[in-house]
């Protein structure tokens, strides 16, 4: 398709933050990895959903990136929580503790759910519709490629994966329609942040850019040394099996779970077409 002059450089610009982002998350790993246990790490929270438009008293939906930070911290709280209680009750009962607690906050999963959830089987060879549900990053990825495919029938798919049905309370959902068209409300936190997304022009970011791709090339071919230097060694494969992600340097056990982790999901869904797609790096870099 044809891409107009605007589209050319705010994917360009777009590709430039997504190298440099990747390569700032590398050199945060490399400085915190030890072959010991580490005693430092870099944690930055946000409340899920906090990224609302309407608590700033706009009137507009919340946009693509808005949905990604909210997501990120979603995915954040989730760890804290199997860190900080799943994982310790199982301890207890490993050791026949008995433990009196008040009841342990609910997992989030639901809503992250709606956002990520992966389809169980593969769909490398065929973008046939199988009526199995997955989250909106990976609706993103089919209705992106299929020919005719749409955010409004991209939105319908995913209401009929996760949406309560008519006449349910809010409370029984944590995905629901907007009153606009092409909108969402997502409850964020158990529900008890509501955040309205509106979905117009999101099936770009699921789309190939070639001028987004030549950005890298661009960055290793910088006259500057100190920036090129950072992007040649991104050059030699050690990221091929996933794009920009960052992550997967090194050949400890982590890294190597990690990569077997990437390997599985890009054998799953179509990413494993589209290894480049904004979707599935939002999600991996997570």
């Amino acid at each position: 398709f044809k891409l107009t002059a605007l589209e050319c450089l705010e994917s360009m610009a777009s590709g430039l933050y997504s190298e440099v982002f990747t390569v700032v998350i590398s050199l945060i790993n490399r400085a915190l990895k030890s072959s010991q246990h580490s005693l430092c790490s870099i944690l930055i929270v946000d409340t899920p959903g906090f990224q609302n438009p309407r608590q700033a008293q706009q009137q507009r939906g919340a946009t693509f990136e808005e949905l990604c930070h909210n997501y990120t911290q979603e995915r954040l709280q989730t760890l804290f929580r199997e860190r900080t209680f799943v994982q310790e009750l199982e301890r207890y009962k490993e050791e026949n503790i008995d433990l009196v607690l008040d009841e342990v906050q609910s997992t989030p999963s639901l809503s992250i759910a709606a956002i990520d959830q992966a389809p169980s089987q593969a769909l490398v060879r065929t973008f046939s519709r199988i009526e199995e549900a997955r989250g909106l990053l990976w609706l993103m990825e089919e209705e992106g490629v299929k020919p005719g495919g749409s955010e409004e029938i991209m939105l319908e798919r995913l209401f009929s994966y996760f949406s309560a049905g008519l006449g349910e309370k809010k409370g029984d959902s944590l995905l629901l329609r907007g009153d606009k068209s092409h909108s969402f409300l997502l409850g964020h936190s158990n529900g008890t942040d509501w955040v309205e997304y509106n979905i117009q022009g999101w099936l770009g970011h699921a789309k190939n850019n070639p001028a987004a791709q030549n950005a890298a090339t661009l960055l290793q071919d910088s006259q500057k040394k100190n920036i090129s230097g950072l992007f040649l060694s991104r050059s030699s494969g050690a990221t091929v099996l996933s794009g920009s992600i960052a992550g997967l340097e090194g050949s400890s056990q982590l890294a190597l779970r990690r990569a077997t982790s990437m390997r599985k999901t890009f054998t799953t869904g179509v990413a494993a077409v589209k290894k480049r797609s904004h979707c599935i790096q939002v999600k991996l870099q997570v």
